[in-house]
């Protein structure tokens, strides 16, 4: 799987090309070849090569991080990946090689007002991406958003809202993914226009006839049949068929029709994908009144139980201390070595162990092989982002004391009693920096 957000290297790109090739006679050998389905960033549609490897080894669909059509939103959330193409060619780009996109889109950016939702529509609707999953965004606890917006006094804490029983979701074919939660409080926009604008993207873009105004245009885009064996299971078309006709309500059973109609004509290459395309979307338009009650309920709420800030206290655990500085020498070499700046080192590694505390520190009552391997990620992360592409050799194994090379101009144990002494600075800043860290009074919205 090419994660999504990850750097792709020309290495992990040539490595994803050889193992498709692999894969696509294997899968071809199949009496019904399987389908896929992975998470990609959108510059994939930079090269012909993969998405035809992609097609014919059968990929019936690519989740990807599209987020938004607000330029200064993606900026802020850092996905140069989409602000340096032109979005909606890319997405077609990749269309015509047979992929349906199932992107990932999020409404609640610093930078988003109250056209965010309208915008979001039509973006969906010219790009035609059937199926997208919609979110408000969400800064889970410990990531460098959610501390931001931790000072800023704009995280809030709902754990004594109750929405609805275990048993009432159940009821309505739903359960928490229907309770369009977040715990931020909007930049440019109140929280009941946040959530009533989110309700109205929802409903819209579930919507049957956009939907099929969605495929369609989707359909009509594919140029390049899959060179996938297909073997068609005449008991699935039946079991389709059948659900069509004595499950799906009138207006879902004519879009159904029409669609199946218009891809046999256009792109009969497409057919059992489509039909999946509605299946997910006959799922969506099921659950959709329960979301929308479930958004009318938090509406209801902000009015009667206004939001409470949380506040959280950071520290450094006295378990954390030991095993941290004889982990530090290793960490520091490992940072040290992919730095093209060699002078930000000890600033790398206090931004590595404040993230680390901000993330586990209030949780965190012994050091294990998790934290080891958390530490290693955000000192990969540090480098990243410090020199613009991951350091070589990341996700190597480090060994808890193992020394790095001697630093210039001392001894082996010199170089150990300097690390020791720069693990205890590096803890101390790090311990008045998270001592400091108190949220503000929840700042204002406006509209």
């Amino acid at each position: 799987m090419i994660s999504d957000g990850a750097t792709l290297t020309e290495v992990s790109i040539e490595d994803a090309k050889a193992l498709l090739k692999e894969l696509i006679p294997l899968n071809n050998s199949f009496h019904r070849p399987v389908y896929f389905h992975t998470q990609i960033t959108l510059n994939v549609a930079k090269d012909d090569a993969i998405l035809e490897l992609l097609a014919d080894a059968n990929f019936g669909g690519l989740f990807i991080g599209v987020e938004t059509p607000n330029i200064e939103s993606l900026i802020e959330t850092n996905k140069p990946q989409n602000y340096r193409l032109d979005v909606i060619e890319a997405v077609k780009k990749i269309q015509s090689y047979g992929l349906p996109i199932q992107a990932g889109m999020v409404v609640g950016f610093d930078h988003d007002d109250t056209s965010i939702f309208q915008r979001q529509v039509e973006f969906l609707q010219e790009t035609c991406i059937p199926n997208p999953v919609l979110n408000i965004l969400y800064a889970p606890i410990g990531t460098k958003l959610w501390v931001r917006l931790h000072k800023e006094g704009r995280i809030v804490d709902f754990s004594s809202r109750r929405y609805f029983s275990a048993a009432e979701a159940h009821k309505h074919v739903a359960d928490t993914f229907c309770l369009a939660r977040t715990n931020i409080i909007p930049k440019l926009m109140t929280w009941a226009e946040l959530l009533s604008g989110y309700r109205e993207l929802v409903k819209q873009v579930r919507d049957w006839g956009n939907f099929e105004a969605r495929v369609k245009g989707m359909v009509s885009r594919m140029a390049r049949p899959p060179r996938v064996t297909r073997r068609r299971s005449r008991k699935q078309t039946l079991g389709f068929l059948k659900f069509a006709l004595f499950s799906m309500d009138k207006e879902a059973r004519r879009v159904t029709f029409r669609l199946l109609r218009h891809t046999f004509r256009r792109a009969p290459f497409m057919m059992q994908r489509v039909a999946s395309l509605i299946l997910y979307q006959y799922v969506e338009a099921r659950r959709l009144p329960f979301q929308l009650q479930s958004l009318d309920e938090e509406i209801r709420l902000e009015g009667t139980q206004p939001y409470q800030l949380e506040q959280t206290i950071f520290f450094v655990p006295e378990a954390f201390k030991k095993p941290y500085k004889d982990m530090f020498p290793a960490l520091y070499e490992r940072v040290h070595q992919g730095l093209s700046d060699k002078s930000r080192a000890q600033d790398a590694m206090v931004e590595v162990t404040y993230d680390f505390l901000t993330r586990w520190g209030p949780n965190f009552e012994q050091f294990e092989e998790q934290h080891r391997a958390f530490l290693i990620e955000i000192c990969d992360r540090t480098i990243a982002k410090e020199n613009g592409t991951m350091p070589a050799g990341a996700g190597e194994q480090v060994k808890p004391g193992e020394a790095p090379d001697r630093m210039a101009g001392l001894s082996g144990g010199q170089t150990l009693v300097w690390l020791r002494r720069l693990a205890e600075e590096v803890l101390h800043t790090v311990e008045q920096d998270l001592r400091s860290f108190r949220a503000q009074p929840p700042a204002p919205t406006s509209s």
